[in-house]
């Protein structure tokens, strides 16, 4: 069902992405104020387990490049003091003191100070090099909470190169013989090769699409050799290892999630960080149903040692 819209100098956007640009909030923000707040309690509970925890907000490419959307496509801005779900959303995770990363206000900061692209003219989702700087926020945020901690390495160089598939999906979606859609050049970060670390931190995402790309960047620059994913909780990915590192990411198995069979112990509990990802678009609804499953699992293996 995804629509694909083609702008200027050929840069793809996803359509549904277009119409939530600008668009006002869905309400005065009691919702987002009420899914903040359950943030929190997750993220004490998580703590108080010595498990770290960060939500993270992916961001609308519409939102980051809009210069590149065609005339015909664009939406006004809204008047002044009427506010977008992503902006009440800010709010309210500051107001409860969510660990959170904020990565349309990244984006637009590093946009203005820097040359590389964050997403790639043919993709909806953030490039390699947009994933790699939000895992550098996510190990600002969480720094302290996690032990081991993360350690994010800088690469030694950022290239340009021809798209891999996630960063040209929309490309790839259009089937079309002329493969310049499909392979435009984008950023890359380069990594040397990582010195084995004899700890890393044993990580679970949490959300959509967006996910993959972070995952990707883990096994690039060698951030855990233990990874779990919950896609939209409601399929579960995981990554096999050798030598205490990721391997071939297309090998991942995925299976169905029920709720009744989720392996919380090995998949949830066992873990030294939980992040969850969730696009603007998403707002203001929060966390696929995941919240207030980890609050259960949490409250029955409590109730359990009593």
């Amino acid at each position: 069902g995804t629509q694909v819209t083609i702008g200027k100098e050929n840069w793809l956007y996803e359509k549904a992405y277009l119409e939530k640009l600008n668009v006002p909030a869905k309400d005065n923000g009691t919702k987002i104020q009420e899914q903040a707040k359950w943030l929190r309690i997750l993220q004490d509970r998580l703590a108080d387990k010595g498990i770290g925890f960060v939500f993270v907000i992916a961001p609308s490419k519409a939102a980051v490049y809009p210069e590149y959307i065609r005339d015909k496509h664009r939406t006004p801005p809204l008047p002044k003091g009427v506010e977008t779900d992503y902006e009440q959303a800010i709010k309210a995770l500051q107001h409860h003191g969510v660990n959170f990363v904020d990565s349309h206000d990244l984006f637009m900061r590093e946009k203005r100070e820097k040359k590389y692209q964050l997403f790639g003219p043919s993709g909806t989702h953030w490039n390699k090099y947009g994933a790699y700087l939000v895992w550098q926020s996510i190990a600002d945020t969480v720094h302290g909470q996690v032990s081991p901690p993360l350690q994010i390495p800088s690469p030694v160089g950022i290239e340009k190169r021809p798209s891999e598939e996630v960063e040209a999906d929309l490309g790839v979606l259009l089937n079309l013989w002329d493969t310049r859609l499909s392979t435009p050049m984008t950023d890359y970060p380069v990594f040397e090769q990582q010195q084995m670390q004899t700890e890393k931190p044993r990580i679970l995402l949490v959300g959509d699409s967006f996910l993959f790309t972070l995952v990707d960047i883990i096994k690039r620059a060698d951030l855990s050799a233990n990874v779990d994913a919950w896609y939209y909780f409601k399929r579960h990915f995981y990554y096999p290892t050798k030598n205490g590192q990721l391997v071939d990411l297309a090998g991942a198995t995925e299976t169905p999630m029920a709720k009744n069979s989720i392996d919380w112990q090995n998949q949830f509990f066992n873990k030294d960080l939980i992040i969850l990802v969730e696009t603007q678009q998403w707002l203001p609804d929060v966390g696929f149903g995941f919240v207030q499953g980890a609050l259960e699992a949490i409250e029955q293996k409590t109730n359990e040692k009593l």
